[in-house]
């Protein structure tokens, strides 16, 4: 008998928090007492997978994916309560060839390939990322600069540069062009370094979906209004647990950072609208259908 095919795909543009949240994950499933989620068998190209679960385990940086760093790694997972058995596709391609997928609208061979077996996708948004601006404030900034003639100072226009909501729905659409039946079952959301948020003050701090309803309007909006192909959730996931941007920490610094957590596991938090949980896999189960 076929089994029922599974297979999501991960996307995410530059810093998005991709690398960190595989790494956690890849630790994850190589312990059996904390996952949901088995290994089946070690992909044969696992070396880069060793060595960013490594850099995890440490709290130390993630390496720089440059472009063509390895080939296309497809992990065979099973569930454990379930049974199902499911593919989770990471295609060799940096966050920075996602940008170029935007501005030059051409994809590789390979990764429509790798596209047209998938049946959801995890795409991956920084919690650092700009705010859309909103009509409110586009409309205070109008008040403020009454009609007439002014020099235009803007730069030329640069597909680079243009909005990260933008470039999230068009990521979307393009995937669709590649998917069998152009239809997606499911689509998680991560929004990545959520501890950033969770260390607001107690009044600015929100839920993920919410916050990708205030930051990304118009990506929220897309996802509400092709729910029809489209079914999505929001995670807030921080697979770090802190944040290490900035100056490289001194082995004294990563020390006072780990130090309030009794293993590397306890430092994952994945948030959707219920108490948080320290199991990385639930994005992934979700979007597989689990």
């Amino acid at each position: 008998m076929k089994r029922d095919h599974r297979q999501l795909t991960v996307v995410g543009f530059p810093e998005s928090g991709k690398t960190t949240f595989i790494a956690a994950m890849y630790h994850l499933i190589q312990q059996p007492d904390h996952s949901a989620l088995t290994l089946m068998k070690l992909p044969p190209n696992s070396a880069y997978l060793d060595e960013i679960a490594s850099n995890w385990r440490s709290a130390l940086r993630m390496p720089h994916t440059n472009l063509r760093t390895h080939e296309n790694i497809i992990l065979e997972l099973r569930d454990r309560e379930h049974g199902i058995e499911f593919e989770l596709a990471l295609p060799d391609m940096s966050g920075e060839e996602f940008n170029r997928q935007w501005e030059q609208r051409a994809w590789s061979n390979e990764y429509g390939n790798v596209l047209s077996k998938s049946t959801g996708l995890l795409l991956f948004i920084s919690s650092n990322v700009v705010p859309s601006m909103t009509i409110e404030q586009f409309d205070h900034i109008k008040d403020d600069h009454p009609e007439g003639d002014y020099p235009d100072e803007s730069p030329p226009y640069s597909a680079r540069n243009a909005p990260t909501a933008l470039k999230l729905v068009e990521l979307l659409q393009f995937a669709r062009q590649a998917l069998p039946g152009n239809c997606l079952r499911h689509v998680g959301v991560i929004i990545s370094a959520w501890d950033l948020i969770d260390d607001l003050p107690e009044a600015q701090r929100t839920l993920p979906a919410k916050w990708l309803q205030d930051t990304l309007p118009l990506l929220h909006q897309f996802l509400r209004a092709n729910d029809d192909w489209i079914e999505s959730k929001v995670f807030g996931v921080s697979a770090q647990g802190f944040n290490l941007e900035g100056n490289p920490l001194t082995e004294q610094e990563r020390e006072e950072k780990l130090r309030p957590y009794d293993s590397a596991v306890s430092r994952i938090r994945v948030v959707t609208d219920g108490p948080p949980a320290h199991d990385i896999t639930l994005p992934i189960r979700w979007a597989v259908g689990i």
